[in-house]
């Protein structure tokens, strides 16, 4: 019922308030909510989910075992939630078949910036998915660390598709770091 009543934009804050204090007995039911055709609804339903800690285990298991529109969701829902506990299904995610749970899962893993995915999110810029490649440097930016500049460039100067290179671009600019200045410039 609580579910539901996100839809009514009266009802929308108590509604969701009511499922964050229910936490882990309403993570099942907002994870099926996830499947939800309406995406209009879909940010609420992954905020909320995001807001209940003991969400993790059961989002853990949807990101490695559920349908691939699902997964990519759930691995939203860690960028909201930018937890830790989260990284290694994440780093398998960004290994695993589906190019669109690769990209979401690499963009969920720049927003918690784990050291740990540094070496994978460089792999990733050699993905054969653009989507892939550029969810990669996006994601690498937000660690700032002016070691992975060299690789973003090569993206920026040899990536074959102009919106990769674009990421690539953002990406370095997005850094914030003055390190990254002449990376740009060279390109």
């Amino acid at each position: 019922r609580l579910i539901a009543q996100l839809a009514d934009v009266t009802k929308r804050e108590r509604a969701a308030q009511d499922l964050i204090r229910i936490g882990k007995d309403a993570v099942p039911l907002l994870v099926e909510a996830l499947q939800t055709k309406e995406t209009s609804l879909l940010p609420y339903y992954q905020w909320i989910l995001a807001s209940i800690p003991s969400a993790t285990p059961l989002l853990v298991k949807t990101l490695t075992t559920a349908h691939p529109i699902l997964r990519a969701r759930t691995a939203d829902v860690f960028a909201i939630s930018k937890d830790y506990d989260a990284v290694p299904a994440l780093l398998e995610a960004l290994n695993g078949e589906y190019f669109t749970v690769r990209a979401r899962a690499a963009a969920a893993l720049g927003q918690i910036s784990d050291i740990r995915a540094i070496p994978p999110l460089l792999q990733a810029l050699k993905d054969g998915e653009d989507e892939v490649r550029s969810a990669a440097c996006l994601a690498l930016a937000y660690f700032r660390d002016p070691s992975t500049f060299d690789e973003i460039t090569n993206v920026l100067l040899d990536d074959p598709k102009i919106e990769v290179r674009q990421a690539a671009a953002r990406g370095l600019g997005n850094t914030g770091h003055p390190a990254a200045l002449p990376y740009l410039l060279e390109a």
